[in-house]
């Protein structure tokens, strides 16, 4: 199912009102938010018509949201992930640019990376990953986690600013968890739900400087 809603949720109460409409109803979307520069972005997915490379970004004073053609996807996906940064420029601010990892279009499409939001940033070695969710970890590497090609099983990757390569990662505890999401906050980085034949009502916690999940709360 697509859907056109919002909400916006406040940070102190924890309450929720209804926000402004997407322009395009559209789900398995990548929705981004930096907290430094106001920026919300949705990002690709699918709609109505199919996969989109489109992407929209909220204006905070009006509360609407807008497609902004200048960050347009170059491959239309779905299911992937986004984390803030320039691959070969790792000095240039985050709020600015986003690296798109993951499978393109549907399970048959490419693994291609892209980066949106430059024009002098490239994109790294591409990840051979799908239905992945990623975050910027507390020390500033991205970390991604999600199926491994089209296997069973689940993985995570660490990317390598100084050499632009993506490395293995400690596994999850769970072998099997994928279209997960992921939050990095100060103490470290969760992994929340997912699922494989059957939906996880669990999440992981890898505390920052570690490179070992453990066991978080229930969801």
């Amino acid at each position: 199912d697509y859907t056109a809603t919002t909400l916006l949720i406040d940070a102190n109460t924890g309450s929720a009102t209804a926000g402004k409409n997407f322009v395009q109803a559209r789900a398995y979307f990548s929705m981004q938010a930096m907290v430094m520069t106001g920026r919300v972005l949705a990002i690709g997915g699918v709609i109505a018509t199919g996969f989109t490379a489109t992407v929209e970004e909220w204006n905070p004073s009006s509360g609407a949201w807008a497609i902004d053609s200048s960050l347009a996807l170059t491959t239309a996906r779905s299911a992937f992930a986004t984390v803030h940064m320039c691959p070969n420029k790792p000095h240039m601010s985050a709020g600015t640019t986003w690296l798109v990892i993951g499978r393109s279009r549907s399970l048959g499409g490419s693994y291609l990376s892209e980066v949106i939001g430059h024009p002098d940033c490239t994109f790294p070695q591409d990840l051979e990953m799908s239905s992945v969710a990623g975050v910027t970890m507390s020390d500033g590497r991205p970390l991604v986690c999600g199926r491994v090609k089209t296997t069973a099983n689940s993985g995570c990757q660490v990317f390598n600013t100084n050499t632009r390569q993506w490395n293995n990662f400690a596994k999850p505890l769970s072998n099997v968890r994928y279209q997960s999401a992921m939050v990095a906050l100060p103490s470290g980085t969760y992994l929340l739900g997912g699922s494989s034949s059957l939906v996880q009502k669990t999440s992981e916690f890898l505390a920052s400087g570690s490179s070992s999940w453990t066991t978080g709360p229930a969801i």
